[in-house]
C-alpha cells in the first residue's frame, strides 16, 4: 500500500490533489454506500435505545439504593 506522498510523487500531482480526489470518491453516494449507511444508522438507533434503557435501569437502582440507605439510617 502506498502513502499519499508516494502516490502524489508517482502521479506528479500535489498531496492535496490526492486528498481531494479521495474525498470526492468517498463522499459520492452509491447504492452500496447507502445500504451500509442504513445498516450503521439502524445499529446506532438500536444501541441508543439500549443505552436509554440502561440509563433508566441505573436511575431506578440509584433510587432503590437511596431508599435502602434511608431505611438503614432509620434503624
Amino acid at each position: 500500500m502506498k502513502t499519499i506522498k508516494e502516490l502524489a510523487e508517482e502521479l506528479g500531482v500535489s498531496k492535496e490533489a490526492i486528498r481531494q480526489s479521495i474525498a470526492n470518491k468517498v463522499s459520492r453516494k452509491t447504492p452500496e454506500n447507502s445500504s451500509i449507511v442504513a445498516v450503521l444508522q439502524a445499529t446506532l438507533d438500536e444501541l441508543h435505545s439500549q443505552l436509554e434503557a440502561k440509563d433508566e435501569q441505573i436511575e431506578c437502582l440509584i433510587e432503590t439504593l437511596a431508599d435502602k440507605k434511608y431505611l438503614l439510617a432509620q434503624q
